[in-house]
């Protein structure tokens, strides 16, 4: 066998490197999905549970702030407090935004077609639920 037979095809490194570059992309794009994924459903968990705030933010500040366990409950007491007096406000204010979302739903949908309405309407009901958490929705 001589020299020439022995001797491998050169590969570019030009394939390599693109095959790198699309293995990070893809690493990175996917990362920042499920990053923004996670964000979002903390952040839906935050909206439509917000009993759990008072405590969830009580251990958040127990660990950056180093609180004791007396500290700790002194604050969540404190949060809890004003979450209810938030709550009730909210609740003085639930009818005129009551009001904006059926007048908004009413005059959209009349300038729609009969079917665009219907379609419309139950997009906006999505809307309105994203719109108005359950801490809006109580006082229906």
């Amino acid at each position: 066998m001589s020299n020439q037979q022995l001797q491998r095809p050169k590969r570019s490194w030009l394939a390599g490197a693109a095959f790198a570059l699309a293995l990070f992309a893809g690493g990175f794009f996917s990362g920042g999905a499920f990053s923004l994924h996670a964000i979002h459903s903390r952040m839906n968990e935050y909206i439509h549970h917000p009993e759990k705030c008072p405590e969830r933010m009580a251990r958040h500040l127990k660990r950056s702030l180093g609180l004791n366990d007396q500290e700790t409950l002194q604050v969540q007491s404190i949060l809890q407090t004003h979450q209810k007096n938030i709550m009730a406000m909210f609740d003085q204010v639930r009818p005129g935004l009551d009001r904006e979302f059926e007048a908004t739903q009413t005059e959209v949908g009349a300038v729609l077609t009969p079917a665009q309405a219907a379609k419309w309407d139950k997009h906006f009901a999505r809307l309105r639920v994203r719109w108005t958490p359950p801490m809006l929705q109580r006082s229906k």
